[in-house]
């Protein structure tokens, strides 16, 4: 990024990505890594906002424990709204694995700050 000006839409940027993308969210998807590589590549996946992310980001939503995994969930949400207001056509996994989550989230049990600030001001809206 600092190469391409931090642009995200140079053709450097999206040679790079067209190369890594795919192969990133397969891993994440297999499973088998530890927790910190999870999280890491859950962050950089969701950060491209990159359609080609949604078998990685339904995984983590599905996966969602709370307490755990809010994090990931918490970049995956942002994501998916990205992608959403970018007019990205969703996959239906990713939509039932985000209502999943709505119905199982206990805001009294969240981790995540961020998180559970984000859902207090919506909520006292």
């Amino acid at each position: 990024m600092t190469k391409a000006g931090n642009d995200a839409g140079s053709p450097e940027i999206k040679s790079l990505l067209d190369t890594i993308v795919e192969p990133m969210a397969k891993t994440y998807t297999a499973g088998g890594l530890d927790d910190k590589t999870r999280v890491d590549l859950m962050k950089f996946l969701a950060e491209t906002h990159d359609p080609r992310t949604q078998p990685a980001l339904a995984k983590a939503l599905k996966d969602f424990e709370m307490g755990k995994t809010d994090d990931e969930t918490r970049v995956a949400c942002d994501s998916i709204n990205a992608m959403s207001k970018a007019g990205v056509k969703l996959d239906q996994t990713v939509v039932d694995e985000l209502w999943n989550v709505f119905a199982r989230f206990q805001i009294s049990k969240a981790k995540s700050e961020r998180c559970t600030t984000r859902c207090r001001t919506r909520s006292s809206r």
